[in-house]
């Protein structure tokens, strides 16, 4: 009996063993496929999402039936679709959108709010391919980043939930999204992150940009008039992304000539450069960023 305690401990112990090596394998092949893809390597992306999915593949062999490996395969097909169309193969990438959401179907019970989300994006996914696949595309496949993007503003304007899969894409590009529990300044950064992006990435989404900016510097206001503790001991930081965002929504303003948003949006632009001032004697782009507002509210009236 003691040889086969000491037998049945080392399978178990050699058990698990693989799992954690193949759980390693798919996440961290995972994570570097999506930062290929985001940089627009597709090839080596393809090559990082198969070897993903064969850890998935494997864990799911080891642990038959557990639902952390079915949603583990779900995730790495929703990428692997993007991978394989950009590599051509259109046939073999609708297949990969259709298998996720089919996976995500069956977890959906464990939580319909989350899985809702997912499967709406995994089969938004499969017809974008098998548009492309019949031919009645309007125009080659957007570049997935812009899709990452805009699908993340949407849901973050909307007050939806962001799916794993998209924070981890935009996890890629430098986007950390906030958590739920997380301060208005927190908020505020994603908001004005996430603009950013969309304007280097996706300038005809105007609109969609400017609501953006128009919700982080309602955030950062509200965070400072609750003198939340983000606000007050980090504002040196935080404090600079309002003002670029005021800079900006200021800006526009001027452009389209709305005198009344220009004027608000001024208003508090002044507010935060005199917050900001005491900073600029130690910090070299806040003395330039406080600079260069100043300059424009020079030029756009007197406050």
């Amino acid at each position: 009996m003691g040889l086969f305690g000491r037998g049945r401990a080392r399978r178990q112990s050699e058990h698990d063993v693989a799992i954690a090596h193949y759980e390693a394998m798919a996440a961290q092949a995972g994570n570097a496929a999506e930062a290929e893809g985001a940089s627009g390597r597709w090839d080596d992306a393809l090559m990082l999402s198969e070897v993903s999915l064969k850890a998935v593949a494997a864990l799911a062999q080891l642990e038959p039936g557990d639902p952390r490996h079915l949603h583990g395969e779900a995730a790495s097909l929703y990428f692997h679709a993007s991978a394989l169309g950009r590599n051509g193969r259109v046939a073999d990438a609708v297949d990969a959108a259709d298998r996720a959401a089919a996976l995500y179907r069956r977890l959906r019970p464990q939580n319909p709010a989350r899985y809702d989300v997912l499967i709406a994006d995994a089969e938004e996914r499969g017809e974008r391919w098998r548009a492309e696949l019949a031919g009645t595309a309007a125009s080659e496949p957007e570049d997935d980043i812009v899709d990452l993007l805009r699908s993340a503003a949407d849901r973050l304007l909307g007050g939806q939930p962001v799916s794993p899969e998209v924070a981890s894409g935009l996890s890629a590009l430098g986007i950390t999204l906030t958590g739920a529990g997380s301060g208005r300044a927190g908020l505020a950064r994603t908001n004005f992150t996430l603009a950013d992006h969309m304007s280097a990435k996706a300038p005809d989404e105007a609109l969609t940009i400017r609501q953006l900016r128009l919700r982080a510097h309602q955030l950062f206001a509200e965070g400072s008039e609750a003198q939340e503790a983000e606000m007050r001991i980090g504002f040196g930081d935080y404090g600079t992304d309002w003002a670029r965002t005021l800079l900006v929504l200021a800006r526009q303003d001027q452009e389209s000539g709305d005198t009344s948003s220009l004027q608000e949006h001024c208003g508090w632009l002044a507010g935060v450069l005199g917050q900001l001032r005491p900073y600029t004697l130690v910090d070299g782009p806040t003395a330039a960023l406080v600079q260069e507002a100043d300059a424009f509210l020079q030029e756009a009236g007197s406050w």
